[in-house]
């Protein structure tokens, strides 16, 4: 705009003579003349000069272009009369695309450049179809035109990646715990007594949870279900809430667990058989039979017979997501003597858990975060179980080649080295 402004002020027919006009008077006169008074103002020196340099380059490439035109005329011609000559003097399509160099397509409004790079290229006319040559040179000069067009979107919030990429129980931190929402309590008014040793503070009426804990807790827990599964131990996990059984699922096939996505049943674990009695009961894999964690607890495709009463295996382990909704669970847990884990908000009375672990029970991506410490706890106890059996089963199998060697030198030495001679004699 002060370009424009002195150049107008150059030439201006409002200035007045031997007088300087200020810039407010010609942003007045430009706001108040008619469009018609300025069609006789000439131009200012330097525009002049930029427009005659645009002329002059338009002039160069019209006179190249006659050029061109010209040579493809005289090519025309001496194709038709040398037919059979240049056909066996013509490079074929696969050496002509190997000399073609990307960088240089994108003088593509420049056809005597174009024709310069490419001598061999068959030219056609605006009526007729492009060559393979012709289609080759433009899908690389639009390659070279869009390639860096566009963006590629990185960090993009993903509410699945709890459940693909569990952190194991190192990698959890106050951090992520604070990130999925696991300090948020709920308000002053509804907190539970037995929870005061857990709250950092309050906020606008709300009670704010001692991360600090949380995270310990959370790493305990994990080593109690580590040692479980390492005995072969069976977990159960339960989480009856809208939204917990996608990461129900996938931690149960990672670790090889049980779960209940549904409601509990009174009496499932205290009054399993008259419960169970009208049940399909199938069987599954036990560990044992030298199958991968993968299968534990996985059906075989046989069921028990009902009147022969199959095993009632009870959990050695129970993982509760939501404690405060299934207080028949803990109940027939602690009649049972079956260690508890569970996620205690401030509403709830923690002593009733034999390992809680204070956080926000009504946050998903919290409980997809334990859930996915727990769950890569109790793989790796698997693998630390399946490591030691191969230990073991290599340690007796050294032990018997050791005896066996033993055995064969005191055979050696209690021979009697006389007893085949005086067979000869």
């Amino acid at each position: 705009m002060l370009r424009s402004i002195r150049r107008y002020s150059t030439k201006s027919p409002f200035a007045k003579g031997g007088s300087k006009t200020q810039s407010y008077d010609y942003l007045r006169a430009l706001r108040i003349t008619p469009a018609e008074t300025f069609t006789n103002v000439p131009l200012a020196q330097e525009l002049d000069q930029e427009l005659s340099a645009k002329f002059q380059e338009f002039q160069a490439a019209l006179k190249a272009g006659e050029e061109l035109e010209r040579a493809k005329e005289v090519a025309r011609q001496s194709d038709s009369k040398k037919n059979a000559s240049v056909a066996e003097n013509k490079a074929d399509l696969s050496s002509l695309m190997g000399r073609i160099d990307s960088k240089n397509i994108r003088v593509g409004n420049d056809q005597s450049k174009i024709a310069a790079i490419y001598p061999l290229l068959q030219r056609t006319a605006r009526d007729e179809e492009y060559t393979k040559q012709e289609l080759f040179l433009r899908r690389q000069h639009r390659h070279d035109m869009l390639s860096k067009l566009g963006a590629e979107v990185k960090g993009v919030y993903d509410p699945l990646h709890i459940i693909k990429h569990p952190k194991s129980s190192i990698e959890a931190t106050v951090t992520s715990l604070l990130a999925t929402g696991a300090h948020l309590g709920h308000a002053v008014e509804l907190g539970h007594v037995n929870n005061q040793p857990f709250i950092y503070g309050v906020r606008d009426g709300v009670a704010i949870i001692d991360l600090e804990q949380t995270i310990t807790q959370l790493r305990r827990a994990a080593r109690i279900t580590e040692a479980v599964a390492k005995q072969n131990g069976l977990i159960l996990f339960v989480g009856t809430r809208d939204g917990q059984k996608l990461a129900l699922e996938a931690m149960s096939r990672r670790c090889g667990a049980s779960y209940v996505h549904s409601k509990w049943i009174p009496g499932a674990i205290t009054n399993f058989a008259n419960i169970a009695s009208n049940w399909t009961r199938y069987e599954v894999e036990d560990g044992e039979s030298g199958t991968g964690f993968d299968d534990i607890n996985q059906p075989t495709g046989k069921t028990f017979d009902s009147e022969v009463p199959g095993p009632n295996m009870r959990p050695d382990l129970v993982v509760i997501l939501n404690p405060a909704e299934n207080p028949a669970l803990i109940r027939e847990c602690v009649r049972a003597c079956i260690p508890t884990v569970g996620v205690a908000d401030t509403n709830f009375d923690p002593s009733k858990l034999s390992y809680p672990i204070a956080a926000n029970d009504d946050s998903i991506r919290t409980t997809d975060l334990i859930t996915g410490v727990l769950a890569r706890a109790a793989e790796k106890g698997h693998k630390l179980r399946r490591f030691e059996q191969q230990q073991r089963h290599s340690a007796e199998l050294v032990q018997m080649k050791q005896n066996l060697v033993e055995e064969a030198v005191d055979e050696s030495v209690n021979e009697d080295p006389f007893s085949s001679r005086e067979v000869k004699e």
